[in-house]
């Protein structure tokens, strides 16, 4: 029970994290295209 609570944690964690990293990604790159460098 305890490995899969480990394994099941650590996607969540994983997939948390990227699905932040893109969503920051698209945040910047829509800053990018409306606020002139």
């Amino acid at each position: 029970m305890a490995p899969a609570h480990s394994a099941l944690f650590r996607w969540l964690l994983m997939t948390t994290i990227q699905t932040h990293l893109q969503a920051e990604a698209l945040l910047m790159g829509t800053f990018a295209r409306w606020i002139p460098n």
